[in-house]
Formats: structure tokens, sequence, C-alpha cells
């Protein structure tokens, strides 16, 4: 088992995280260190860690749509805009149903919208993730230190997704896991039969059976137009002494910068006047919410609920057309 003290480890992950390019592990190995070493790093830690590229999907004409949803049915799973769901709890014994969902800009008015459904539309978020070697004690507990939260890129709308159409399937399986270009390609072949190649011009050679040549070709297109902001690392061995919660703040930097110094790891979302964070932290961080005046509302994540709750994706086949370059409204 790797423990969370390995500071082998963790200097691996925060190289890992700054990484500004969507590229295979191989690449990736030789960009953060010697190829044998991450290998045989990133077999150990294939249990603990799960991490992706951070796309800027502003970048790609789509806005981030953050619900929480009160009595939620199990029809909610089915929404064809989400790509990650959560069980927290906002009171004692009141679950609320958070779905991260990304919308095209042209659909916002179809935000779900009523009684018990709170809505919070976003820029792209970024990640802090802290040098956990410092940031952990020998036990993996966190360590208040000072800290300043990073400023949180803004993307324009490129013409990435106009150029290259397959840059978005591409885009949408990278949030599921960390994958090879041969996985994600199967992936998205699976999802969209013969309908692939209305993602390529006419002229473009089929070769389904190597297809991480299309895929490493949509790379090139999202780090050609700086669509890749950075890796989100996500380390299991936190949970064991953290609790993670999502916050509704003010647009305040000095509260970023305080959770910051008290949060190994904290995703921060800009909104129109504040921003929604998902932290992990200990009772440092309790003690520090209870007293700050800048936050709205919190909602604790119910893990082991979540984790038996049914997986939700963005369901790009129904959603693009990409013989038109359109977006289509759901039946």
């Amino acid at each position: 088992m790797v423990m969370t003290h390995d500071a082998r480890a963790l200097r691996l992950l925060s190289r890992v995280h700054h990484t500004r390019k969507a590229i295979g592990l191989e690449h990736l190995s030789r960009q953060i260190g010697k190829r044998r070493s991450v290998y045989r790093w990133m077999r150990r830690l294939r249990e603990h860690v799960t991490y992706y590229p951070r796309i800027a999907f502003a970048g790609l004409g789509l806005a981030h749509v953050h619900l929480f949803i009160s009595n939620a049915g199990s029809e909610w799973f089915d929404y064809p805009y989400a790509i990650d769901r959560a069980w927290t709890i906002d009171h004692p014994g009141h679950y609320t149903l958070y779905l991260h969902c990304l919308m095209p800009l042209e659909h916002l008015d179809l935000m779900p919208q009523g009684d018990g459904i709170t809505s919070i539309t976003s820029g792209d978020g970024w990640q802090d993730l802290a040098p956990l070697e410092q940031a952990l004690d020998h036990a993996g507990r966190p360590v208040p230190r000072e800290a300043t939260a990073s400023p949180i890129p803004q993307v324009p709308v490129t013409t990435a997704w106009r150029e290259h159409p397959f840059v978005l399937p591409v885009a949408c399986e990278l949030l599921r896991s960390p994958a090879s270009m041969d996985e994600l390609w199967r992936a998205i072949h699976a999802r969209l039969g013969r309908d692939v190649w209305a993602y390529f011009t006419g002229h473009t050679r089929r070769w389904p059976h190597n297809g991480k040549a299309y895929v490493r070709r949509a790379f090139d297109h999202l780090n050609g137009h700086g669509l890749v902001l950075q890796h989100v690392v996500h380390y299991a061995p936190l949970a064991e002494h953290t609790i993670e919660l999502f916050l509704l703040t003010d647009d305040t930097q000095a509260l970023r910068d305080h959770l910051a110094g008290l949060c190994p790891t904290m995703d921060a979302y800009p909104s129109k006047d504040g921003y929604l964070l998902r932290v992990r932290g200990d009772q440092a961080m309790i003690k520090h919410l209870v007293t700050s005046t800048g936050i709205r509302h919190w909602w604790f994540v119910e893990h082991e609920r979540t984790a038996n709750a049914p997986p939700v994706r963005f369901a790009y086949e129904i959603l693009f057309d990409p013989r038109t370059k359109t977006w289509q409204v759901p039946s």
C-alpha cells in the first residue's frame, strides 16, 4: 500500500497536477521524471489516485451549471448534461443531490428551475492542490500553512470545436478517469458507432482499429488552443482524515487564501458574484467556516451514498450534431 506520507509519491502527484497538456502516460512520464520510475509509481498509486486534464470548456462554448436538488428522484441521474454527481446533506436528515452539468450557452434558458432547486452558473473551475508532502503530516493529517489561492484562468470561446469537432467527445470522455488513447477511442466508438465518422472530414482515412491517431490529433488541437488548464488530482487517502463539502461564498480572495492554507485540495468555480468551492479539510477548516461571514450556504458530501449512486455522463451523442456543428435540444 502507498502511504500518504511517501514524499516521492506526493511530489509526483504535484508534477502531474501542474501539467498543462493533454498527453498520454508515456509522454507524461517523459515530462515529469524518468520513464521507468513514473510507470512504477503510477502502478503503485493506481488504487489511490485518479487524475485527468481540466479542460477549459468555456473555450468550447459550454458553461458550468451546478444544481442542488432537494428530494431528487432517480430520473435525475439520466440528465444528459450532467458530468458529476454527489449526495450531500445541508441540514440533519435532509439529502440534496448535487449535479455538475455542462450546458451550451444557447441552452442556458433550459436550466432546471423551481422549488427545491438551487442553480449556480459558473465559469471553468480550478483546483488548488497543496504540495501534499508539505501539507500532510507523517500520518496523512492536514497541516495548516501559509498559502495563496491561485488566480483562475478565463479562456474565451475558441474555434477548436468548429475546426475539429472530435475534440468534443474526447474532452467529455477525459472527465471519466485516466485512460489511454486506445481506451478513449474505444469508449467514443462504442457510443457513436458509425456516426463517429461524421466528426471528421470526408477525406479522412478510416482506421477503426487504430483510433488513437484521431485521439492524439484531438489532443493536439486542445493543447494548441490552450484548452488544458491543469490536471485535476483526486488522492483517495485524504478521505481518512478529512471531510468534504461544498461552499457557496462571497467573492472574496481572502477567504479562498485562508482555505488554501487549511485544505489539502480545493476546487473553485467563479460565478457572477461569488464562488462555489469544493473543499477537503479537518476540524481546523470547520472551526474557520463557522466563524466566517463570507459563506452563504454549505453542503456536506455523503460519500457512502454517493458511491452507491448511479453514474452520470454528458450525452454528447444526442446533444451535438457534428454534421451541422450545432447543439441539439434533447427530446
